[in-house]
């Protein structure tokens, strides 16, 4: 009975060491820090903003998004203007919010990640929707939403993140 339980044992571990060590499942089993990647994404943002590179900023949006926005280069324009100065501090506002589907072969993954930023005094909260994987519809791929508000105007321009899914930038 003892040596039927360890076999049991043994061939369960193998079989779950055999569904994560497909490709396709490597992900799951390194399990990938989703708050270490949002904060990439904002520290690589701030260095495209400080270095005012409007087609490196352009270029982290995804098609869709670019597809879907209105006055995109006016507002990337508004939001370099924003960032004349110095910044003073900035950290990260809570986790991340990710969200993970799988279908068959297709998978999608976004990130929802929250920052504070101190730019010469005035302070303002920015919020990221960021689409990291999209295997069935690649032009997904990519920064969907960048919004960002005066900390003064968190009443009425701060919500939901559902709310805040705007394409593009936003900046009230």
């Amino acid at each position: 009975m003892k040596a039927i339980k360890l076999l049991f044992a043994l061939l369960l571990i193998l079989k779950i060491l055999l569904v994560f060590s497909c490709s396709e499942r490597t992900q799951l089993m390194f399990f990938i820090n989703d708050d270490e990647m949002a904060l990439k994404r904002f520290e690589q943002i701030l260095k495209i903003l400080l270095s005012e590179d409007k087609e490196a900023l352009r270029a982290l949006f995804s098609t869709r998004a670019l597809q879907e926005a209105k006055q995109i280069n006016e507002y990337i324009d508004s939001i370099f203007i924003l960032f004349q100065g110095d910044i003073l501090s900035w950290e990260k506002a809570g986790g991340v919010i990710v969200d993970q589907s799988f279908r068959s072969d297709d998978r999608l993954k976004e990130v929802k990640s929250f920052f504070t930023i101190d730019i010469n005094e005035q302070n303002y909260i920015i919020f990221i929707l960021d689409y990291t994987e999209d295997t069935a519809n690649p032009e997904n791929v990519g920064l969907y939403t960048l919004r960002m508000i005066k900390e003064e105007d968190r009443e009425t321009e701060w919500g939901f993140w559902q709310d805040m899914a705007l394409p593009g930038i936003y900046i009230p």
